[in-house]
């Protein structure tokens, strides 16, 4: 999932992924007009074998297939879009984490964790 909801018990994870498409991005703005490829893919939770030893609330709901992400990410990678998340959950989740007031998210955050680690 694109990190733009605070993930206030996950704090250096999420920022390093907030870098980490902050500069994708910007990547992909100064490669325009040239060969170069450049899409941030961010994927929700991954039917990987990530999974057979987390915990069960490592990830909320259905979990994607590594080969619909890997679809995902060349479609973008054709039709040279800066960034995709792949599934419409997922595009929905960071969707509304754009539309939530930062310090209510961090809250809901911290409270879920709480209750479920």
């Amino acid at each position: 999932m694109r990190p733009d909801g605070p993930a206030q018990t996950h704090a250096s994870h999420w920022q390093t992924l907030r870098r980490r498409c902050a500069f994708t991005e910007a990547l992909w703005a100064e490669t325009r007009g040239t060969r170069v490829q450049v899409t941030a893919l961010c994927p929700g939770a991954t039917d990987t074998a990530f999974f057979d030893t987390a915990s069960e609330h490592a990830s909320i709901g259905h979990r994607m297939t590594p080969e619909q992400v890997v679809a995902a990410a060349f479609s973008a990678l054709e039709r040279r879009r800066c960034s995709v998340i792949p599934g419409l959950r997922n595009r929905l989740l960071a969707e509304s984490a754009r539309l939530t007031p930062r310090l209510a998210a961090a809250r809901a955050d911290a409270t879920e964790t709480w209750r479920t680690g």
